[in-house]
This record gives structure tokens, C-alpha cells and sequence, in this order.
């Protein structure tokens, strides 16, 4: 679950949902730490991105979905 997330680090790019989505590793991390050697998305200046706002649990409503961003957003400002 997204309270069991310990961050884009702890997890070397994979966080728990990674498997879920058939992906190696979270193409967030991939784009913020590889290619633009960011220390976390909260740093990136096109923040959000499309990629940011199109990653979506399934399992939330558009406005669930809306206030996770919003949220996560204000949290990566303040790192």
C-alpha cells in the first residue's frame, strides 16, 4: 500500500507497486534520478508533469486521485 512506501531511494526505483504494473523500476525515479540526476521528483522544475498526474492507483476516484497528487506535492516541495 502507499503507506508502506519508504520513498524513492529505500527502494532503489522499485517501490511496491513497481511488480503490480509489470515494470522494473518506477519511471518517476527512472526520469528524476537517472536521466536528470535529481535527488527526488520534488526537485524537478516541470513538476507535475504528465507523467507525474497520469501515474494513477486504480483503485482511487478522480478526486481521490486529485487530492493524493496535491498532497504528495506539497510533502516533495518541503524535502
Amino acid at each position: 500500500s502507499p503507506d508502506d512506501c519508504r520513498g524513492c531511494d529505500a527502494g532503489s526505483g522499485s517501490p511496491y507497486w513497481v511488480e503490480e504494473a509489470d515494470l522494473m523500476v518506477c519511471p518517476l525515479h527512472q526520469c528524476c534520478r537517472t536521466e536528470k540526476g535529481l535527488k527526488h521528483c520534488g526537485r524537478c522544475p516541470e513538476l507535475p508533469c504528465a507523467m507525474y498526474t497520469d501515474l494513477k492507483d486504480p483503485s482511487l476516484s478522480e478526486a481521490e486521485h486529485k487530492r493524493a497528487l496535491a498532497d504528495r506535492l506539497a510533502a516533495l516541495r518541503t524535502l
